[in-house]
C-alpha cells in the first residue's frame, strides 16, 4: 500500500514536486486500468459459474458477490476519471511551477491518495472473496474445472 503514498509533503514541497506528483498519479492510473481489467475477468468468472448453480443459497451468495463486483468496478471507473481530472490540474501547475497556487490541487491529491488506497484494499478483499466463494460453490455443487 505504500506505493500509493507519496513521499512529498506540504512541509518540504518544492515547485518541481508537481512533476513527481504527476508521475505518481500516472502510475495510479496504470494500476487502476489493471484493476478494472481484473474486475472484468472476475465478473466473467462469476457469471460463468452462476449458470451451473442449483442450490439457492449459493445462487444468492453469487448474485450478491456479482453486484458487489459491479459496484467496485463502477467506483474504479469514477476514480480513474478523478485521476484524469487531477492530472489535468497538475499539468497546469507544472507549467506555473508555483507552490502557492496549488493548495486546492494539493488537497485534491491527498483526498485522491486516500481514496485510491481504500479502493485497493477493498478490491483485494473482494478478489479474495470471489475465489473463496467460487471454491465453496464448486465444492457444494460438485463442480470441477
Amino acid at each position: 500500500m505504500d506505493t500509493y503514498n507519496s513521499e512529498i509533503s506540504r512541509d518540504n514541497f518544492q515547485p518541481d514536486d508537481w512533476e513527481k506528483i504527476y508521475v505518481l498519479v500516472r502510475y495510479w492510473r496504470s494500476d487502476m486500468e489493471f484493476y478494472l481489467e481484473d474486475l472484468q475477468f472476475l465478473k466473467k468468472l462469476v457469471k460463468k459459474y452462476s449458470i451451473w448453480i442449483n442450490q439457492s443459497n449459493n445462487s444468492e451468495e453469487v448474485n450478491k458477490m456479482s453486484a458487489e463486483l459491479q459496484d467496485i468496478f463502477k467506483h474504479g471507473k469514477e476514480l480513474k476519471q478523478k485521476m484524469e481530472a487531477h492530472q489535468s490540474n497538475l499539468t497546469e501547475l507544472r507549467k506555473e511551477k508555483s507552490i502557492n497556487t496549488g493548495a486546492t490541487v494539493w488537497n485534491e491529491h491527498e483526498a485522491l491518495e486516500h481514496e485510491v488506497a481504500d479502493f485497493v484494499k477493498h478490491f483485494r478483499a473482494h478478489r479474495r472473496k470471489v475465489f473463496k466463494v467460487s471454491e465453496k460453490v464448486m465444492d457444494s455443487e460438485n463442480l470441477s474445472i
